[in-house]
């Protein structure tokens, strides 16, 4: 690593004849070769769904909707013909961030993928019928174009719960009117560390039509990740909730954009980034409640440092014991295996580490 035109070597940060082992049980190797920067894009992803019930039947959470009722709603959609209902098999995915969020848990549905995103259709999950888009793009209007392609389809069979007054009838009340949820998962470790990831957190909040947070514990923000949906479906329409979160996600990207272009301008700030790496080495291995997001918060900060050039792809970081590492994270926790399957779509996820070695 070069800080300055010099080759920094803290305790933390030691060549392998140096330190031929420590008790975190890794090893680091830099190589202080000239790097070349890539392109260093915000990771972004997106995601439309539509919550609908069906009219003259219980709701998915209602103790009246027996199984019957179940089968009752997917006959009722085994007629649209563009929309061939089958059975979720064991282990086979649907969108990754979604299944994450249990928006699209269900026992039957239709999937495909388009040239822009993955759309399809969730039959008895949290409502009766969620209909879904979701891809890597800041256009929300194609996610939109999508759901409201299904939704004309799925309603020129049936009748959905419907109400002049209320609009759209869901068992959540957080639902109703509109019955659409729109989400942005957003990369932010430039921003994150420029001017402190609870200063950011905070000013995405000052919104009071969003909802912000992270993919990990409790809401807390992991990776320098950021989850931002509406707030409220009732009293506005479709439309205007995707357009509001495709504005704020094309302002928060060209936000993220200038800082990654500016980041590397500051010794005092490449100062500060290596101090930052160390400080997360530690954590890393601490076993505390701290090891988990400590371990993504490094990957975060080291995948953006390699892409500016700050740091060589092939200098790499090795683990001698990546193997156990991973795995001591995933064993008998399905939060945590969910966690780690979101965030390999946004790039930042432990194993992609082994390119490194």
């Amino acid at each position: 690593m070069r800080r300055g035109g010099k080759l920094r070597k803290s305790r933390a940060f030691q060549t392998p004849d140096q330190r031929t082992s420590c008790s975190s049980g890794m090893m680091f190797s830099w190589i202080s070769r000239g790097v070349t920067e890539k392109k260093s894009a915000p990771r972004v992803r997106g995601a439309v769904v539509l919550f609908r019930n069906l009219a003259g039947m219980p709701f998915v959470s209602s103790a009246f909707f027996v199984p019957v009722w179940k089968e009752e709603v997917r006959d009722r959609l085994r007629n649209i013909r563009r929309m061939p209902l089958r059975q979720k098999g064991n282990g086979e995915g649907v969108t990754l961030l979604l299944s994450l969020l249990g928006i699209v848990t269900g026992e039957a549905f239709f999937l495909r993928q388009n040239r822009t995103a993955w759309e399809g259709v969730m039959v008895n999950g949290r409502e009766h019928i969620q209909i879904f888009a979701e891809g890597s793009t800041l256009r929300f209007g194609s996610f939109w174009e999508a759901v409201d392609f299904w939704d004309n389809e799925i309603e020129r069979e049936v009748d959905y719960a419907y109400d002049p007054g209320w609009g759209y009838l869901t068992s959540s009340l957080s639902l109703l009117g509109s019955g659409c949820q729109v989400y942005l998962w957003i990369h932010l470790p430039a921003l994150s560390f420029i001017y402190g990831e609870e200063k950011l957190l905070q000013w995405l909040k000052d919104n009071r039509d969003l909802t912000v947070k992270g993919l990990g514990k409790n809401g807390e923000i992991y990776a320098h990740v950021f989850e931002i949906s509406n707030r409220f479906t009732l009293g506005v329409s479709e439309w205007d909730v995707v357009r509001t979160i495709e504005t704020l996600a094309i302002r928060v990207f060209k936000w993220e954009q200038q800082a990654r272009f500016h980041f590397g301008d500051s010794p005092s700030r490449m100062d500060s980034f290596w101090e930052k790496l160390e400080d997360l080495t530690q954590e890393m291995f601490r076993k505390d409640d701290n090891m988990e997001k400590g371990v993504f918060d490094f990957l975060s900060l080291w995948f953006l440092g390699e892409e500016k050039g700050i740091i060589g792809e092939d200098g790499g970081l090795q683990y001698r014991e990546v193997a156990n590492l991973t795995s001591a994270w995933l064993v008998g926790d399905a939060a945590r295996r969910n966690r780690v399957e979101a965030l390999k779509i946004l790039g930042v996820w432990p194993r992609r580490i082994l390119n490194h070695v």
